[in-house]
Formats: structure tokens, sequence, C-alpha cells
């Protein structure tokens, strides 16, 4: 009966907070859905629902000039060129450096595995198109035996999931056919006919679909932690629980943290249940432009502020299209008498090629063409203004897409490049912030979930890494862990942000600066060598930098006074 009622309070707790979440994120929603049509060009999105039907029953045309899409294009594969260079570092005594380059190759494998290039993608490009885009941190069990890994996967649909900005709650939402859910919870067939007069009805349950959700919520706790020794003589730091409280402890002390529930719910039942071993909800949002005022989170696209002049353009494009075509379709000037008997032929004239039109002579003359409506410059001096203002809007410019423009030497080419990219930067500044928090998530769960002793293939690694393995020492006469991932604590080194056209220009300033100084060259081409990105730049600074430590000992030893005391001494 007690686990009913908390069933039911939890359950009660999830929709509320779902509906304040719901309706804190309908504005954003409805923005998103504007913002996709318009950044892609999707079903007819440039045009105001209200002017496409009229023009479709009136037979006008309506024109779309996707003008925003190549700015949008620019933004997102500039993303996809972003450097991943940061690092994971000990950021304790007892936390190593080896150990550090272990979780560097857990974490690329992890990415790999999980094609996370591709999740990184699409989800800038929601992002930039659209105003937000999520991701996901996740873990299954591998197909043969029980060990875990830890999955990343992309959230395709920004418009199911729910966050709260504080990060206490969160929800993915997922629409089900009945069948669907029959079959997936047999347990609760019965359930779309309990939705019935519920006042969260239609938050739930539409037309034969009923609607779940992953929920997520943090729960404050107290745990205490403890100071061990381990079996290779080290010092850790564990959570005491009931599965090591008998263990020999140094040290305790309590501390508030907080734990992750996790519940997938209907509206009306808890269907599964269970709890996150990280300590944060594993739901990574990619931010757009995020602006907070009054109170209120309002998350815009690259688009959104333009999209009003490309409406604006689509229409003066429009018109002066109609004006053009309808030139060789001005009316006729006639009287009834002249066509009585041949109307059907004349309904025709603007629409069929007839090889003449008949009229009745009435010694009146000829049917004559009204005057064509002529094509003014007003229309093109509008879409002269809008086209500028639209760049104006955006900050970016005909050199930032490629375009010839005033520019003539390649230094006021790259200054203009650069100041169209600071003006979007926030965009891949904001996605490289997300792969960062994912890396700190990671960090987190791997010794969580790589606790046993397992060997694992990764990427850039030719041999595989052993790991959590328990060993004799023999000079100890005790047992030590190798590659205990347990031990220490770590944290991401993030590398520095920079837009790509200011990594070029200090590039090619640095080379510059190895060619007018080249005695200076070894201390300068390792720092020439961390702007680029090419495969295998990190081994050849390492390289560079031991081959040049090596030269400075010799000649250190080349150069050394000779100690005649020395000399005296070995001849006596």
């Amino acid at each position: 009966m007690k686990e009913k009622e908390k069933d039911e309070d939890i359950l009660r707790e999830a929709k509320k907070a779902f509906n304040s979440l719901y309706e804190a994120n309908k504005e954003n929603h409805d923005q998103f859905r504007k913002n996709m049509k318009f950044s892609f060009n999707i079903a007819e999105g440039h045009w105001n629902e209200e002017d496409l039907a009229d023009r479709d029953a009136k037979g006008r045309p309506h024109l779309s000039a996707h003008k925003l899409g190549k700015f949008v294009s620019q933004v997102v594969n500039a993303e996809r060129g972003m450097p991943n260079k940061d690092q994971v570092v000990p950021v304790d005594d007892a936390g190593d450096k080896q150990i550090a380059r272990i979780y560097n190759y857990l974490i690329n494998h992890i990415e790999y595995q999980s094609c996370f290039d591709e999740i990184i993608t699409e989800t800038g490009e929601l992002a930039v198109g659209g105003g937000f885009g999520f991701w996901r941190i996740l873990t299954e069990y591998t197909d043969k035996g029980f060990d875990q890994e830890i999955r990343i996967k992309g959230i395709p649909n920004s418009l199911m999931v729910y966050l709260d900005p504080k990060g206490r709650k969160a929800f993915i939402r997922e629409g089900l056919t009945e069948e669907e859910f029959n079959e997936k919870f047999p347990d609760y067939k019965n359930e779309s006919s309990s939705f019935e007069g519920d006042e969260d009805y239609e938050l739930w349950y539409e037309d034969k679909k009923i609607f779940i959700a992953e929920y997520f919520r943090k729960v404050a706790v107290t745990k205490t932690i403890a100071e061990v020794m381990t079996e290779s003589g080290e010092k850790a730091v564990i959570e005491l629980d009931d599965s090591n409280k008998d263990i020999e402890v140094l040290r305790t002390r309590e501390v508030k943290s907080y734990k992750v529930e996790w519940y997938k719910i209907s509206g009306h039942s808890i269907l599964e249940r269970g709890e996150w071993p990280g300590s944060e909800i594993p739901i990574v949002e990619v931010d757009g432009h995020r602006v907070q005022f009054e109170g209120k989170m309002y998350k815009k696209s690259l688009t959104q502020d333009a999209n009003d002049m490309n409406r604006a353009y689509d229409y003066w494009l429009t018109s002066l299209t109609e004006k053009v075509a309808l030139s060789p379709k001005a009316p006729f000037v006639l009287t009834p008498q002249m066509i009585r008997g041949h109307e059907k032929q004349w309904d025709t004239a603007n629409k069929d090629l007839h090889p003449y039109l008949l009229i009745n002579s009435m010694g009146q003359g000829v049917p004559q063409r009204a005057p064509a409506p002529e094509v003014g410059q007003g229309e093109l001096t509008m879409l002269q203004i809008c086209d500028n203002n639209i760049k104006d809007i955006l900050g970016m410019y005909e050199t930032s897409v490629g375009m010839q423009s005033n520019e003539r030497s390649g230094k006021a080419i790259q200054a203009r490049a650069a100041r169209s990219e600071l003006g979007t930067f926030h965009f891949p500044d904001n996605l490289r912030r997300a792969r960062l928090k994912t890396k700190k998530m990671l960090i987190e769960l791997i010794p969580k979930i790589y606790d046993n002793e397992r060997v694992v293939r990764v990427i850039g690694r030719k041999e595989p890494i052993t790991l959590n393995k328990r060993v004799f020492d023999n000079s100890l006469k005790t047992f030590k862990v190798i590659n205990d991932l347990n031990v220490g604590q770590y944290d991401i080194r993030a590398s520095n942000p920079m837009n790509p056209t200011i990594r070029q220009m200090a590039s090619d300033g640095l080379r510059e600066a190895m060619q007018y100084v080249p005695t200076h060259a070894d201390i300068l081409l390792p720092i020439y060598l961390s702007y680029t990105d090419f495969p295998g730049m990190e081994e050849a600074v390492q390289a560079i930098k031991a081959r040049t430590a090596q030269m400075q000992q010799a000649k250190m030893a080349a150069d050394a006074p000779l100690d005649i005391n020395s000399l005296l001494g070995g001849a006596q």
C-alpha cells in the first residue's frame, strides 16, 4: 500500500512538473517549428498559412527565395571542422598521467562507437536552424556477456525533450499507437481508456496515440565518503555503502550530493524505473542563441531575426514575377457584340494559343489589348533593400559565404571573414561547450561502468588496455590493481576556443616568423603545429619537443667548461 501511495506521489509530481515545463517551453517550441521551416525551406514555411491559402484559391503564385540557406550551411559546415583537443588531466595527488591517457582513449572510443561526429552535426543543425537541440548519454549491455558500455545517442526530435533550466528534472517524450503500447507494456493494456475525463487528457492521449515519457529527477542525498588504503598501497577516496562498510578506513565525512532517479511513465502509471549511475541528468542541450528576459528564457536560431526580411523578399519577388507574367496577358477591350457567339474561344484567349480569334464585324474596329502593367523599379529596389538587410541582420556578408566583395587583398578578405565569423561564433562555441559538458559526464561515469576487470580495444592504440587488473606484487608481498580507474580525480583541460579565420591568421603569422627568424624555428614550430588540425599533429609536436630537448642537452654537454681539477686528480 505504501509503495502504491509513493508511486502515486511520484506520478503526481511528474505530471505537475511536465505541465509546468510544457507551458514554459510552448512559445520556444512554436518558434522552433517556424525557424526550421524557414531555415531549411520546408513545407512552404516562408508564407503565412492564411496568405498561402488565399493565393492557392485564386491561382496566384507564391515564390520562396531561400536566401537564408547558404548562411545556415556556412555556420553548420564550419562546426564540422571544429577541432577536438580537450584532454583529461589529473587534478589531485592520487591522479596519474597514464590513467588520464586511458580516460582519453576510452572517451574517444565511446565517441567513435556512438558515431558522435554524426550526432554533433545533426544536433548542430537543429541548434543553428531551429534554436536548440539535444543528445543523451545511456548505458547498454554488450552483445556477449554482462559488461556494460557507455553510449551517446542523438535525439532527432528536439520537441520531445523538456529540460528544467536548472537541470533538476527532465522528460523525453514519445508517442505510441495503442498497438505499440500494448505490445511493449502488456500489463497496462487498458491504459488508453483510463485517460478519458482526465484534466491532462490532451498531453498524454490524442487520436489513438498514447504518449509516454522518460522522467529524470535529481534527488538530494547525504552520503558518506571515506579515505582508504588500496591494495597497492595508495590512498583513495570511496563512497561507503553496504557493500564495503567493513573495510578499514583512514577517515570519513558526510557530503551532500544528488542521485538521479529514472522512471518511464504514462499519464496514469509508472511503467519502469531505475537509477542513473551519474549525479547529473544525462541529457545535454546544445543552445542556439539563448536570451533570458524578465524571468523567461528565449531560444533563438541563427535566422530568426531575418525571417521577416526574407518573407518580404519573397513577397516582392512574387509581385514582380506576377507583373512580368501578366504582361502578355493584358485584358482585351471590346464590346459584347464583337464576340457574340464566340465567347468560348475568347474565354481562353489568354490561356491557349489559338491560331485565330473570331469576331463579328460591326464597323467598330477590332478588339484591342489594354496597356500591360508596367514593371516598375519599386519592386527591384525593395528586393535589393531586403537582400542587404538580411546580410546586415545576420552579420554575414559576401566574403563569408565565398562571394566576391569589395575587398581585394588577402588580409582585407581575411579581416572581413573574421568579422562575419565573430558575429556567429556563439553557435559553434555553444556546441563546443555541450561537448565539454558531455566529457565531464563521461569522466564521472567511466569508473562506475568500467568497474570490473576487462580488456578494452580502443581507437588510436594498437594494443588493448587491461582495466582494473588485480596482480600480486612480489616486492610488496601484496596485491595491487593495475589501471585502477577509481584512484585519483580527473577533469577536462579545455582547449582555447578560436574561430577558423583567426586560427588561420595565427598560423600564417607564426609561419612568417619562422621564415624571418629561422634560429627560433625549433621553439615556434610546436606552437605553429598546435594551430593545425591534421591527423598526427599531437604526435608530431611531442616528437619535435623531444628532439629539441635532446639537441639542447647535447649542446650543453659540448659547451661545458673543462674541469682542470678533475683532470689533475685523474692524472695523480
